[in-house]
């Protein structure tokens, strides 16, 4: 796959040559979804790399268009924040969601759709990263607000995805009374959220009782 992509690279640059930056776009995107393509399949470094070359090209776009491309560079620091994140470099990992948010919130104010996806999924990943700093209070803040913007159904970032973020926190702040109420909200949206082999919290709640 990595020699398709590469492929289709040198192509777009080779037409770049009568219109400097009418392929930059592209070769950006190509160059996001093989980060994403590596992040998959946990080869990191792999990722890291053509994750940074898209995020300098979107850049150098955004100087050039102030208000096109903010969209595409949050989803590239949004992916760069959960990369970062699995190798545990937290403050790394906040710093891009933190970005993201920017971007969205700076362009983007009747936020719906995709961008509610993307948006939820940086808030989502900010608050884990203030988790694991111990700071509950922007934790909470954080993962309310993904909550609000996060639909049912995703592929990116559901509401039931967040609820056990929140519902992590609580139980991690040793307050289980909230966090059973929680596994109630979730069960609303999901009646066999419990019957999840995936259900970490709810195991981590019952391993409480």
């Amino acid at each position: 796959s990595e020699k398709y992509f590469l492929s289709a690279i040198e192509i777009l640059k080779k037409m770049m040559k009568s219109s400097p930056n009418s392929y930059l776009p592209s070769i950006a995107e190509t160059y996001q979804n093989m980060g994403y393509l590596f992040y998959s399949i946990k080869e990191y470094a792999k990722s890291e790399t053509y994750y940074i070359k898209a995020h300098d090209i979107f850049i150098e776009l955004l100087k050039e268009y102030p208000t096109v491309y903010n969209m595409d560079i949050a989803r590239v620091e949004v992916n760069m924040s959960s990369l970062y994140m699995d190798l545990s470099s937290i403050d790394k990992s906040l710093t891009y969601a933190q970005r993201a948010v920017n971007h969205l919130e700076k362009y983007y104010k009747d936020k719906n759709g995709f961008i509610c996806d993307v948006f939820a999924l940086a808030l989502k990943n900010m608050s884990v990263c203030y988790h694991k700093q111990n700071q509950y209070e922007e934790a909470i803040s954080n993962i309310d607000k993904a909550i609000e913007l996060s639909p049912i159904q995703s592929v990116v970032c559901t509401k039931v995805d967040c609820y056990k973020k929140k519902g992590e926190l609580y139980l991690n702040k040793g307050d289980k009374n909230e966090a059973k109420k929680i596994l109630k909200k979730i069960l609303e949206i999901n009646p066999d959220y419990t019957n999840n082999s995936n259900s970490d919290f709810y195991k981590s709640l019952s391993a409480q009782d």
